[in-house]
């Protein structure tokens, strides 16, 4: 039984991971969202 390891761990630093690259994929689009919104913004307030 101490041979084998559970997946356990595995699976959940795999599932973190997983999270970890939507949310900063998420992050990415809402920056580039809210860049458009302040570049239309200055540029019509000019």
């Amino acid at each position: 039984m101490m041979g084998a390891k559970p997946p356990d761990k595995h699976i959940a630093s795999r599932a973190l991971r997983g999270a970890f690259f939507v949310a900063v994929d998420e992050i990415i689009i809402d920056a580039k969202i809210f860049g458009k919104k302040i570049f239309y913004v200055s540029a019509n307030s000019i």
